[in-house]
């Protein structure tokens, strides 16, 4: 990890019966911003909440990735192919949160 690294933690809550689905747009969503050359190469990390509804974790996902550089995410934003990803990702999720973080 280099200081000053821009890292994105992306928290998923998936809509009831989306768990599947969501899971398969995750598996592809760190290769196809790697491939377009938006994120590092260090490895994508996505976490998927265990236990039972009553704990909170049931259906809830995180997705941890450094972005390539500072102008990664704008460009992103541009990209129809990583658009049409986000939009499959949004619906399956009842809520989304996109929190950028730094390593100091």
């Amino acid at each position: 990890m280099k200081s000053g690294s821009t890292y994105t933690i992306c928290q998923y809550t998936a809509k009831p019966g989306q768990e599947d689905a969501l899971r398969a747009l995750l598996a592809e969503h760190g290769p196809t911003l790697l491939r377009l050359g938006l994120r590092s190469d260090e490895p994508v990390v996505v976490l998927e909440g265990q236990g039972s509804e009553s704990h909170g974790a049931a259906g809830k996902f995180i997705e941890i990735f450094q972005w390539r550089d500072a102008e990664a995410m704008q460009r992103a934003h541009r990209t129809p192919e990583l658009m049409g990803i986000w939009e499959g990702i949004g619906a399956c999720c009842a809520s989304m949160d996109f929190p950028d973080y730094r390593v100091v």
